[in-house]
C-alpha cells in the first residue's frame, strides 16, 4: 500500500461533523494550512479550508487511503490567517459546536467564489439631452 499525502478541510456548512473532514491531496498539487480548496462531498462539490495537522480520523474512525476523495481544486484566495483558525477551533470546542457552523459565521464565501458583480456608475453632466441645463 503506497502512502498517500492528506489534509485535512474545514467546510463551513451546517453539518454534524466534529471537526475538519480527511481529503487526499492530488500528485503536484501544494497546499498548506490556510489555503481556501474545493472537495466533493456526497454529491456536491464544497469550498473548505486546509486546516492545521494532519491526525487524520481518530483510529476507531479511519479509512483506507484508496477510499480518501480527492481535493478537487485549489482556490486563488488569500489564505485563512493561523489565528483565525485558532479562534473557530477553541469557539467550536468551548461552544460544543460543530466545527463547520463556526467556520461559516466566521467566513464570508460569496466574497471568495463569485465574481465582483457589475457596479452602476453615474457621472456628472454639465447639460442633459434637449438642451436643459443642470445647476
Amino acid at each position: 500500500m503506497e502512502d498517500i499525502e492528506t489534509v485535512q478541510v474545514g467546510l463551513p456548512a451546517v453539518l454534524p461533523f466534529e471537526r475538519p473532514l480527511t481529503y487526499a491531496v492530488p500528485a503536484g498539487m501544494a497546499l498548506a494550512p490556510g489555503d481556501w480548496v474545493e472537495v466533493p462531498l456526497g454529491k456536491r462539490t464544497l469550498t473548505g479550508v486546509v486546516w492545521d495537522g494532519d491526525d487524520g480520523p481518530p483510529p476507531d474512525q479511519a479509512v483506507s487511503a484508496a477510499t480518501l476523495k480527492p481535493v478537487a481544486a485549489r482556490l486563488d484566495a488569500p489564505p485563512m490567517r493561523p489565528a483565525l483558525r485558532q479562534v473557530i477551533d477553541w469557539v467550536a470546542a468551548y461552544t460544543l459546536s460543530p466545527h463547520g457552523l463556526v467556520l461559516r459565521m466566521a467566513a464570508h464565501l460569496p466574497a471568495l467564489t463569485r465574481q465582483e458583480a457589475a457596479r452602476t456608475a453615474y457621472h456628472a453632466v454639465a447639460a442633459l439631452p434637449g438642451g436643459v441645463r443642470v445647476t
